[in-house]
């Protein structure tokens, strides 16, 4: 089942990304864990080859453990923007609840408390809490204020076969589109052309700036325009039918 998070903006811009459920996120987490096994069984041949006595080879072995199974998250999570090879391969990403990019300290926060999410075995504690929660968040994520979403693929209609669809902010908008340049149609075309190939922080990114610019371009800044990709779809489409 698609679960949505959805928040209105201060620019009364409606928002929405798509919710990695728990399955995708279990997927992910099995894929991380292969690696980190993988990683830890390679610094367990560094620890035995070490030439210092055994209490130091025990102890290096302990360290270096930790380090993979602690900084492994923090060290990609923070560098891949929110992902790690595991997220990366079932398309999931980590995100601020605001949709924007995730900041190291959200990333530390969210993988201090993932110690607590694991007991008591299993991530028993973090998957009940992403089942049970609204916004599929386990302990990390609502201490840190972050959401795990699904970066989608989609296929986007190409501008010359979008139609005009009625809607209550039309009429004013065909009013005004002539106060819409050649160049900033470009734009708005060459975007939606390409939008399927940008990650879902990027959409929302560009989704917000393109439907702030052009609701103040068409005099549609006080009326609700809807869904930004939908909003962008039907200027385009207004404009090439004048």
């Amino acid at each position: 089942m698609q679960q949505e998070y959805k928040w209105l903006s201060p620019e009364k811009v409606y928002l929405n990304l798509e919710l990695a459920g728990l399955g995708s996120r279990f997927a992910a987490r099995f894929i991380d864990g292969v690696i980190q096994v993988i990683l830890i069984i390679f610094v367990g041949v560094i620890s035995f080859y070490a030439p210092w006595d055994t209490t130091l080879n025990i102890a290096l072995l302990f360290i270096l453990v930790f380090a993979v199974m602690t900084g492994y998250f923090i060290f990609f999570e923070t560098f891949w923007n929110g992902q790690t090879p595991g997220k990366r391969i079932i398309r999931i990403r980590v995100v601020q609840s605001d949709g924007s990019a995730v900041t190291f300290v959200k990333v530390l926060i969210r993988n201090i408390i993932r110690i607590i999410d694991q007991l008591p075995f299993s991530y028993a504690i973090g998957m009940i809490s992403v089942f049970v929660t609204k916004s599929s968040q386990r302990l990390g994520d609502m201490a840190a204020g972050t959401i795990v979403v699904k970066e989608n693929i989609e296929e986007v209609p190409k501008p010359l076969e979008l139609h005009v669809e009625e809607m209550p902010w039309t009429g004013a908008a065909r009013l005004n589109i002539h106060k819409i340049s050649e160049n900033e149609f470009a734009v708005l075309k060459k975007y939606l052309l390409r939008r399927s190939s940008l990650s879902t922080i990027e959409k929302q990114e560009w989704d917000h700036k393109l439907t702030l610019f052009f609701r103040e371009q068409l005099g549609l800044s006080s009326l609700d325009t809807g869904p930004p990709l939908q909003f962008l779809q039907q200027v385009a489409a207004l404009y090439q039918n004048q």
